[in-house]
């Protein structure tokens, strides 16, 4: 026992004297004394960096000191303490003593200490924002909350010390030091065309300073400010080369996007009536780096009630909620979008969700509601108007009304009057639209997670609603030395439809005669003994249900073993999935018919799956100290598969089995799966030499199932370059006046595919009937395996230019394209068994164009701004070459030398004064009537066909202002487009006269009355000529007028309470605003809307909002 106790002892006595601390240092930095003391205790120090880097240094002679004996002695004349947690030492600032108002800045042994808080202009606390003393080499950084200290030696606060603070994206500010006991509160407010801004790129971002291609980056703030349920309304008017048109007003409608000019033949000339351009190829959708098929019409919302589709095929971007969207980068040009080689020819837009951040945990919340309402329409005639125009009709044509004109023989009531547009369509739909999400975490490890809910009525007379929500998430986590990084997001959205499956718009209820009897019955039940034979209302008896789901899912995993070497994986999942439900009951069916069998019912299910893995490597390094590299290498594996089933049932013993097609006396089942798989290898190079010489350099190699064997692979690339001028020495003369000049050019190849996969083989279809009454097979198409890719040779020449210190900022391209390889569909005699075949014309399209953006900074004041953004964008295509034009039978609007966009058509020489009725010039040069099958000479579209009108916009573009004044903002946007567009009157079938075909008043005004009339609008007529007539003139030049227009395509008004009022009620910020869309136009077209041109599809909606968004 007695040897243990010794042993004891004697180790008791070597802790102890391992715990001794001898130091001795003449001014030597804290840190380094720190790192002394943990080395001859053992102990741990945990401290700020930035807390010690700005003392003065330590002098001491420390002799056999327990460690508090040695850091009482470091600490006495500094403005700190600590505490010891078991083997732990823990540096904070010492407790500041309490200053009466008044008194010097708070000091501690010669430091001042400076406290703040830094916000954004909402009043969001700032992490992570850089503090500096200027002039001095110290510096600090904002906390998750937003605050700072600085603690300020006095050897550095002679003159006029000022602190400055630099973030990203955010203007550089200079702050004098506050004045004695008052804390310092730092607004930063973001920077306006700002050539440092992050833009997002296929596998790497840049900037505007240094980028050599073509991309526009709209920010989340941007699209916030438009209430709509789709972001490409959003993106209306503030792209330049990017043409967004609305086809349909019917929520989860369809919209159609052009970037640049038209450079395929793939949906564009044909043979039909146009309204407007034909749109060529849509452009490729990426969302979080997976493939998002926004760029597919979708195979739902087939109107089982007659009509066109409501929703026109619908847009996959309808189930992708706005608010989770953090910005949209749209790339144009090869440089751009090469790197996606067969995918990039019509452009590509990269949609990036928003992310988590670091910073402390914050609830946000944004509620508003508001109503839609009919846009831009026709103001029809009354009954009085109307009767009018009939009675005229039968004086010219020297007849009597007959037994079937029921609206002037004393059938209908004419002193009765509906306006049937606005009983149809007249509508304030209440709209209503909640958003929440939670963030934060530390440097390590952050997260964000959202929801969202959304309500939208519905303008039309029938019953429903679309409802949708969703979650979003995002979580980001690293290890301590940053080489292992994991990224991780996705969201998930249910979009509900129980809405009737109708558009009114192209019904003919909304242009019957104005005195037509009511649907109903004075007992409420509808009128099935109407005089027109039928009840429009009975769909109204209809069942509809479309429930779509929408998941996507990403993950990115860095390594970066050493500093500038990066190995990434990347992949994503993408899954559409469709249930739609279709039923006729015999509530919707006349009673006087034998609806037992015409009861109807319809299940279609619709799935789309992409699955995405993204693999590469990439490298950056400083050569030289002035050549910065950066390349990428890597590549893509893409599985796709596209799954429809649909079964159809008729005639029905009970509505209640509707629910279940496959219980009808006759049903007709079918089912498709169309896989795809894609695979590319590529690379990409970009130098920067010295900050003036700018290198580009992509290449890829395509595989993809869609083409055959021997033509599944391509190889596509790019090369670019730029040079800032405004960097050379010589330059420098002209840095007062010109701070920026950057002069880029590029030429690159890319590839596109219009076609369904598989189009190579020959394929078959299951078809009930077609073999002697049984169930066979049925060849779809003629095999080719000679398809390939079509080709786009891209080049381009663009300007960036920043006058007076940033206050004027332009950006100018001009491009030229050459489209060849098109994949065409030629025609075949049918005695083949086939109509048409796919090939590969050599045709070849020259589009070219220009876009121009300027940016300008009006005023800048304390408490105002005024900041405005023009964009300009001017297109063209023509076909070059077209071998065996002449033999085509359909498409044959195409013409060597113009616009595929445009339309062949007779020559309209205007209103025979004599007679009112439509002449035109033939090719001979001879004018007449030439009323189909009763004129002795007839139209020939063969040679007739001498007019071409194009119908691609000639120019468009957007004007956005941005006004501040203390903490209120005022935006608005006006879209500007310049382009033809078919009229009301060659929008219809009926002349202006007969039966329930009520015109617009302005339109009956101007008819032809009496002879020697000059008028624009032919007499009116009810009379079979009058129809005839009516058919040649809708392929008329004169069916063609100039619709071009502007629109006040956005407004948001808001206001930021005071952040301390907002503080009273326990919150961060408080911001209440009104929003407003497609709120005015205006255009001499008149009637129709200017955008869609449609008498057939509802017009964009109106729509106003108000609403709130809080921050705790």
């Amino acid at each position: 026992m007695r040897h243990v106790s010794m042993i004891l002892l004697v180790f008791l006595c070597a802790i102890a004297r391992g715990q001794e601390v001898n130091l001795t240092v003449k001014n030597a930095p804290l840190e380094s004394v720190f790192t002394q003391l943990e080395k001859q205790s053992g102990y741990t120090f945990f401290y700020k960096v930035e807390l010690i880097r700005t003392l003065p240094p330590v002098t001491v002679d420390i002799r056999h000191a327990t460690i508090q004996q040695a850091l009482d002695q470091c600490l006495a004349h500094e403005p700190l303490s600590y505490s010891i947690i078991q083997r732990t030492v823990v540096i904070k600032p010492k407790a500041e003593p309490a200053s009466p108002a008044g008194t010097a800045a708070p000091t501690l042994g010669g430091i001042t200490v400076v406290r703040g808080k830094v916000f954004d202009r909402e009043g969001h606390p700032m992490a992570g924002v850089s503090i500096s003393l200027e002039g001095t080499p110290f510096g600090w950084t904002t906390n998750p909350d937003g605050m700072f200290i600085c603690y300020l030696n006095e050897q550095y606060l002679k003159g006029k010390p000022v602190l400055v603070f630099t973030n990203v994206g955010y203007a550089r500010q200079r702050q004098p030091l506050p004045q004695p006991g008052q804390e310092l509160v730092v607004t930063l407010q973001q920077q306006v065309n700002d050539l440092d801004e992050i833009q997002m790129t296929a596998y790497s971002t840049t900037s505007k300073r240094y980028n050599t291609g073509d991309i526009t980056t709209v920010s989340s703030e941007e699209i916030a400010r438009n209430p709509v349920e789709n972001v490409l309304e959003a993106l209306q008017g503030r792209v330049p080369g990017l043409f967004v048109t609305q086809e349909t007003g019917v929520t989860n409608g369809a919209f159609k996007v052009q970037i640049r000019s038209v450079n395929t033949l793939t949906g564009t000339g044909g043979n039909g009536i146009f309204t407007q351009a034909g749109y060529g190829g849509q452009p490729l959708y990426i969302v979080d780096g997976v493939e998002y098929p926004a760029n597919t019409t979708l195979p739902m919302t087939n109107s089982l009630l007659g009509g066109p589709q409501p929703q026109q095929g619908g847009n996959a971007l309808n189930f992708l909620d706005p608010n989770i969207i953090e910005s949209i980068n749209v790339l144009k040009g090869a440089d751009a979008t090469a790197i996606y080689g067969s995918r990039g020819a019509f452009g590509v837009i990269l949609i990036t969700t928003k992310k988590a951040r670091a910073g402390k945990p914050t609830l946000t919340a944004s509620v508003y509601q508001g109503y839609t309402e009919l846009g831009t329409s026709p103001k029809l005639m009354n009954t009085q108007q109307y009767l009018a125009v009939r009675h005229n009709a039968f004086a010219n044509d020297g007849t009597r009304p007959g037994p079937f004109d029921y609206d002037v023989n004393g059938t209908y009531d004419t002193t009765r009057y509906t306006n049937w547009q606005k009983y149809f369509l007249g509508g304030h739909a209440p709209t209503t639209r909640v958003n929440a999400s939670y963030s934060g975490g530390g440097a390590n490890s952050n997260f964000l997670i959202g929801a969202n809910y959304s309500s939208i009525g519905n303008v039309q007379i029938s019953k429903g609603s679309v409802r949708a929500g969703g979650m979003n998430f995002a979580l980001n986590a690293n290890t301590n030395d940053r080489k292992v990084t994991l990224a991780l997001s996705g969201s998930v959205e249910s979009n509900t439809d129980d809405r009737v499956l109708a558009d009114f718009t192209g019904q003919s209820g909304v242009v019957q005669a104005p005195d037509a009897p009511s649907f109903y019955l004075p007992d409420g039940r509808l009128n099935w003994s109407l005089p027109i034979g039928t009840n429009l209302l009975g769909v109204l008896n209809s069942l509809y249900n479309n429930t779509t789901n929408n998941l996507l899912g990403n993950a990115v995993l860095t390594y970066t073993p050493v500093r500038g070497l990066s190995f990434i994986a990347q992949g994503g999942y993408s899954y559409l999935f469709a249930k739609e439900f279709d039923g006729v009951p015999s509530a919707a069916l006349n009673p006087a018919s034998n609806f037992a069998t015409s009861t109807l019912s319809k299940v279609d299910h619709y799935s789309l799956r992409t699955l995405s893995v993204d693999p590469r490597i990439q490298y950056e390094r400083v050569l030289w100290k002035k050549l910065n590299l950066h390349a990428i290498i890597g590549g893509s594996l893409r599985d796709q598969q596209t799954e429809t089933s649909s079964i159809v049932g008729e005639g029905f013993l009970n509505d209640e089995l509707l629910m279940d097609p496959a219980s009808g006396a006759t049903t007709f089942n079918s089912y498709n799966v169309t896989p795809s798989r894609y695979i590319g290898g590529f690379a990409n190079l970009k130098l920067n030499w010295a900050g003036k010489y700018l290198l580009d350099l992509s290449g890829r190699r395509d595989g993809s199932s869609v083409f055959g064997p021997d033509h599944q692979f391509g190889n596509f690339g790019s090369v670019s370059g730029g040079w800032i001028i405004s960097e050379e020495p010589w330059f420098k003369g002209l840095r007062h006046t010109v701070d920026f000049l950057k002069l880029t050019g590029s030429y690159g190849l890319e590839g596109a595919s219009g076609i369904a996969p598989y189009s190579y083989i020959s394929t078959y279809q299951v078809q009930s009937g077609s073999y002697e009454g049984g169930t066979g097979l049925r060849p779809n198409n003629l095999s080719n395996p000679y398809l390939h890719w079509e080709t786009d040779r891209n080049a381009e020449a663009g300007l960036n230019a920043d006058f007076f210190n940033g206050v004027v900022n332009i950006e100018a391209q001009f491009y030229r394209d050459l489209a060849g390889d098109q994949l065409t569909v030629q025609p075949l005699a049918s005695i083949t068994g086939f109509t048409s075949f796919n090939l590969n014309s050599p045709a070849k399209i020259r589009t070219s164009g220009f876009e121009f953006a300027l940016s300008t900074r009006n005023i800048r004041k304390r408490d105002f701004t005024w900041n405005t953004r023009i964009n300009l964008t001017i297109p063209r295509t023509k076909l070059l070459a077209y071998p065996g034009i002449n033999n085509l039978t359909s498409n044959i609007n195409y013409v060597i030398g113009k616009p595929i966009t445009g339309v062949k058509l007779y020559n309209y020489a205007g209103i025979d004064p004599p007679t009112g009725v439509y002449e035109y010039i033939n090719a001979a040069g001879v004018k007449g009537s030439y009323t189909p099958i009763l004129s002795p000479v007839q139209l020939n579209p063969a040679k007739d066909l001498t007019a071409f009108v194009d119908l691609a916009p000639k120019w468009y573009g957007g004007i956005l202002n941005n006004f501040t004044y203390k903490n209120f903002s005022l935006d608005f946007l006006v879209s500007v487009t310049r382009k033809m567009g078919a009229n009301y009157l060659g929008s219809q079938s009926f002349p202006l006269g007969m039966i329930n075909v009520n015109y617009p008043e302005d339109l009956a005004a101007k008819r032809w009355m009496k002879p020697g009339d000059h008028a624009t609008v032919p007499k009116a007529t009810a009379g079979l000529i009058g129809f005839l007539d009516q058919l040649n003139f809708v392929y008329g030049s004169g069916a063609y007028s100039n619709a071009t227009y502007a629109r006040l395509q956005n407004l948001s008004l808001s206001y930021l309470l005071p952040r301390q009022l907002a503080g009273k009620v326990g919150l961060s910020t408080v911001k209440v605003y009104l929003a407003g869309q497609n709120l005015l136009t205006v255009s001499k077209y008149g009637d129709l809307d200017p955008e869609n041109l449609s008498t057939q599809h509802m017009p964009p909606l109106r729509i106003l909002t108000g609403g709130m968004m809080i921050t705790l």
